[in-house]
């Protein structure tokens, strides 16, 4: 149910729609959104209700302050960081809870990759970004970790496979060494009429037991809607005969063009959904909305 006062936020993409992907995480009862900011860097804004947003003060609250490229540029990122999703983890060496950020980055001379950068929550202090960075070389886009287990993570990403996006997979051990990403995509795209026809992107993972749940948009050469899959290992998904799960609003709705970006948690005993949208085709302005479901299954 798309929540009526949307949109709830928006932020400047500078007329670039990479710029409208965004993380969701949920810490000491606060949303935090994560976005890519000019220069190139990742900012966040706070929500208490998931509606409310406010962006931060320049001074981290409670250590959870913004990725800045400055102070040690890296050549292969220098460019550009965008697509950053966070994801808390516990690291059993450090007995201690980190936030991982993986992002999108690419270089003034034209390299690109995967990015990782962590945080010790609870300590105050700045960033880590990792010195095995890009910890994946060549067009990584819109990554999502999960962890499944304790020595044991999963990427889904975007990758162009036959000219069109689709979602591949990569696993780690540790969450900053992986093994190159394997190019079959592991959604298959729908059939001709059906809303993912054409391609698939930024897959949203969900841990939910035994079983995971893939949030993703899918396109049918026009306009994007966001679909559901699950699976029990990460490798074969099943999609929801629901589908899609969320559309886009009427021809003269905020959200009435195409939906361009989304992230999803689980809260409460219900999904919190929220999406990037435009109001037609070839609008610029990028806003944000909510929205919740609490019987979304894939049936």
């Amino acid at each position: 149910m798309k929540h009526k006062t949307n949109p709830v936020l928006e932020f400047e993409t500078n007329g670039d729609e990479r710029r409208s992907s965004f993380s969701i995480t949920r810490m000491d009862d606060v949303w935090y959104l994560w976005h890519a900011a000019k220069p190139p860097g990742i900012e966040r804004v706070v929500s208490v209700d998931g509606i409310h947003w406010t962006q931060p003060a320049s001074n981290p609250i409670r250590g959870l302050g913004a990725l800045p490229v400055s102070g040690r540029p890296m050549k292969w990122d220098d460019k550009e960081i965008t697509m950053p999703y966070a994801v808390r983890s516990y690291d059993y060496h450090l007995e201690r809870d980190v936030l991982m950020m993986y992002y999108t980055g690419a270089g003034k001379d034209d390299g690109s990759g995967m990015g990782y950068a962590s945080f010790l929550i609870g300590v105050q202090g700045r960033w880590s970004r990792q010195g095995l960075n890009p910890v994946l070389r060549g067009p990584i886009l819109h990554p999502c970790v999960v962890q499944t287990n304790r020595q044991s993570f999963t990427l889904w990403c975007v990758k162009d496979v036959d000219g069109k996006n689709r979602i591949c997979r990569s696993v780690s051990p540790n969450g900053a060494r992986w093994t190159p990403t394997n190019t079959e995509p592991v959604l298959p795209l729908g059939k001709s009429g059906e809303f993912d026809s054409h391609s698939h992107s930024m897959p949203r993972v969900l841990h939910m037991g035994r079983s995971l749940v893939m949030w993703y948009l899918g396109s049918d050469g026009k306009t994007s809607r966001v679909g559901m899959a699950t699976s029990t290992d990460g490798v074969r998904w099943t999609k929801s005969k629901a589908n899609p799960i969320l559309d886009v609003g009427g021809k003269d709705d905020w959200d009435g063009g195409s939906i361009v970006a989304h992230d999803v948690k689980w809260h409460d005993d219900g999904y919190h959904i929220w999406y990037a949208a435009r109001a037609g085709q070839h609008e610029g302005t990028i806003r944000v909305g909510y929205a919740t479901n609490r019987s979304a299954v894939a049936k």
